[in-house]
Parts: structure tokens; C-alpha cells; sequence
């Protein structure tokens, strides 16, 4: 999916890299429309206007134009049901998924790997010839995968590259109270949570609040969560009394998860080559995935993830 921001392409590509906020502001832009925009890239984007390049989001712009990416596609079983797809695809071939364990150590030489991980109370050891590292960008800021011989340049990539959060809530409702059934996205910059969209499984509508508003929600609990979502739910729709409407409620907040510590990454202020030396393998051993690694730009979705899972898996079949 794309910004959709065409014709400010000529002006930034002349130029050196700068913030996308700095980059709006040299733009005769209503003012409406300045804060629409500064608002989706924070939330789209999980990023600060502040950080995020300029010459990144155009470089993920023009790659979206080239695969329709203007198109929504979610899917409408929710991501397990891929998850669930993969596995499948995994145990078909003979592979075997080692789950509930958490890597530890990667100790390396060219040729050969040892991946420690804790499972059950203990550690295990498990060999390879070669070793695939799909590590969230919060997990390599934090060093809580210890490689041996050390990483210098990928550790100094990782800590460059930017990390955004998320906080979704999602509600589901006795009946359909709001009068489309599929009525697609609404933003409200000006709320906590300012996006929100419906379901077509059924009478579930979602809440989104990406960069530094999620950095501002964390300290809200569950229940009150709940309340100000109903509340600003409310107003938008001009509507009372939703809690009586209201069957559950979930919440996450990604920066809580100790396994990802944050939400997607994003290229910051002169940082363009930093996927593609996070995506770099290493002496035909260690090789690197995840959307971080996407080589076009478009960090945090689904299929940059995927791109750079089979661009992953063709370097180790060149070995």
C-alpha cells in the first residue's frame, strides 16, 4: 500500500534527504490537509514526522505504484490462517518447527552454526550448516541475541534504523450500530486513537494508534482503554450509550511484547541503504529477513516481509 503522495517526486529527488515533516513544511499545503498527512505517516508508518526520510517514503511510494499498492488487501480469516499456511507448507516438505523457544546465542564460523535457545526451563543447542536471522529491530536494539563472533555493522544498523509502536484495540459489538456495514477507514486525526475501520467478518470495529500516540497510550489500562475507544467511537458517529452494545474487548500494545519490542521499523533521515546492510548476507553462514531487510523501502507490511523471506531463501540456495 502506498501514500499516495505523486507529484512531490521531482522537488525531494533533486534534493538531500531531510524529514518528511520538514519536507511538508516547505509545501504550500492547506492546513487541513498538512495535518491529514503528517497524521497517516504517524500512523500508517508507526513513525515520528520528525525522523522518518523523505527519501525513504518516496522510495516506498514509487515502489508501491508499481504493484498497484494504492489497493487495501487484508486478510479477511486474520494473519494466522498465513501462519497457519506456512507451517503446513513446512511439515509438507520434512521441516521441523522448534516452537516456545527462545534464541539465546548464535555462534558462527563460516560453514557452521550453533543456535542456543531456552525451552522448558533449560537450554538447547540446536547445529546448522547456515542460519536464516529474522530478528525484530527492537530485539536488536535491546542485544538480547548474543552472536558470537559479534555483529559491529548489523548492531550499528539496527540501533540507526528507526522503531515505531502501535496500540490496536479491537471491539466487537451485540449488532451492527454504525450504518455501513463495511464502511472502510475513518480518520480522526485530533483523538488518541485516531483510526479506526470495520470488519466484514462481522460486528467488530478496530482502533489504531501508531508512533507517538502509541507512545502516549501505554500508560492507559485495558479498561480504561476500552472506555476511551467507546468514547471517541461515540463522537465520531454521534451516537450514546455503546457500552450497552459492547459483547468484548481486546487491546495490544506492541511495545509490551518482550519478543518484538515495538511494532515495524522505518528508514530514518539519511538512512536509505540501512535495509540493504541489515539485508546483507555474511560469508555464506548468516543470512537476514524480516520486513526491516525489505530492499524497496516498504518497511512494515506483510508481503516486504515476505519478499525478503524469498529473497532470503534464494542467496542460501546459491549458498
Amino acid at each position: 500500500m502506498g501514500h499516495g503522495w505523486q507529484g512531490h517526486e521531482s522537488h525531494q529527488a533533486r534534493g538531500a534527504d531531510r524529514s518528511f515533516r520538514e519536507f511538508i513544511d516547505a509545501q504550500k499545503i492547506e492546513a487541513r490537509t498538512r495535518r491529514l498527512m503528517l497524521a497517516f505517516v504517524e500512523g500508517f508508518d508507526a513513525a515520528r514526522t520528525e525522523r522518518i526520510s523523505a527519501l525513504g517514503l518516496l522510495k516506498a511510494e514509487k515502489s508501491a505504484e508499481k504493484m498497484e499498492g494504492e489497493a487495501q488487501g487484508r486478510v479477511n480469516e486474520g494473519y494466522s490462517a498465513l501462519v497457519e499456511f506456512f507451517e503446513k507448507e513446512i511439515r509438507s516438505r520434512g521441516g521441523a518447527l522448534v516452537k516456545n523457544a527462545l534464541a539465546r546465542r548464535v555462534r558462527w564460523k563460516t560453514g557452521a552454526v550453533e543456535i542456543t535457545v531456552h525451552r522448558g526451563g533449560a537450554d538447547e543447542m540446536f547445529p546448522a550448516e547456515a542460519a536464516l536471522i529474522t530478528l525484530p529491530i527492537g530485539v536488536w536494539k535491546t542485544r538480547e541475541v548474543l552472536f558470537e563472533p559479534a555483529l559491529p555493522k548489523k548492531q550499528k544498523a539496527a540501533e540507526e534504523m528507526q522503531f515505531g509502536n502501535v496500540v490496536k484495540i479491537t471491539l466487537v459489538f451485540r449488532k451492527q450500530w454504525w450504518p455501513k456495514a463495511n464502511f472502510g477507514f475513518i480518520q480522526a486525526p485530533d483523538e488518541p486513537i485516531p483510526t479506526w475501520w470495520s470488519d466484514p467478518r462481522g460486528t467488530v470495529i478496530t482502533g489504531w494508534a501508531g508512533g507517538p500516540k502509541a507512545d502516549i497510550l501505554p500508560t492507559q489500562s485495558p479498561a480504561r482503554l476500552e472506555t476511551l475507544a467507546l468514547t471517541i467511537l461515540q463522537k465520531i458517529f454521534g451516537v450514546k450509550s455503546l457500552r450497552k452494545q459492547l459483547l468484548a474487548s481486546h487491546s495490544y500494545n506492541w511495545a509490551d511484547d518482550p519478543h518484538i519490542r515495538g511494532a515495524y521499523s522505518y528508514i530514518p533521515v539519511n538512512g536509505i541503504d540501512l535495509p540493504k546492510m541489515l539485508a546483507a548476507p555474511i560469508k555464506g553462514t548468516l543470512f537476514f529477513a524480516g520486513e526491516a531487510t525489505a530492499l524497496d523501502a516498504q518497511m512494515g507490511t506483510v508481503f516486504g516481509a515476505l519478499e525478503s523471506g524469498l529473497r532470503a531463501a534464494k542467496e542460501i540456495l546459491r549458498g
